[in-house]
């Protein structure tokens, strides 16, 4: 297996003082299973949010292992902000336009509803909520959202505090398995 020669490099590498620690950035679940369960690199990234919330409990193993865990994509790309409907035009070449089709984005509206209530009820922005969704999670380390802007930078830091463990409850309801 690909991944398994790699960490076979990379605990060289580290046996040999050339690197301290090293991660790794996953994509599935299967991934992060082989990941904690190796118990060799110091962290793994994962996409973690309010609509993928599958890697949950690969991220309770990799605490377990003394993994760190880091969470991408906790806006789905900027869905969760509540800016990008069905009509949303993507500039050429923004990698988004195929994981934020029109019909993808009909598909997460119900999510998106019930972030956007959680954040009425808080009085904050859905972006807010749905980045503390993931800070929420016990088992993430860090959380690391987008940014494009200087506002966006400003909004996200202030999402740092974990939501009120009933918001936490509605939100994990929302994910789709």
């Amino acid at each position: 297996m690909q991944a398994e020669d790699s960490y076979a490099l990379l605990e060289k590498a580290k046996a040999d003082g050339k690197i301290r620690h090293w991660g790794v950035s996953l994509n599935t679940v299967e991934e992060c299973e082989l990941a904690a369960g190796q118990k060799k690199p110091a962290v793994m990234q994962m996409e973690y949010n309010v609509i993928n919330q599958e890697a949950a409990p690969s991220f309770a193993r990799a605490k377990k292992a003394s993994l760190g865990v880091i969470c991408r994509v906790p806006l789905k790309r900027g869905f969760l902000s509540g800016r990008i409907d069905e009509s949303f035009s993507f500039a050429e070449g923004d990698r988004r336009k195929n994981i934020l089709s029109p019909d993808n984005i009909r598909k997460f509206q119900a999510q998106l509803r019930r972030v956007q209530e959680v954040a009425t009820q808080l009085g904050a922005t859905p972006a807010e909520v749905a980045i503390r969704f993931c800070v929420s999670n016990p088992d993430v380390s860090c959380v690391i959202p987008g940014i494009r802007t200087p506002e966006q930078s400003r909004q996200n830091a202030k999402a740092s505090q974990p939501l009120p463990a009933e918001a936490v409850k509605r939100l994990e309801e929302v994910f789709q398995k």
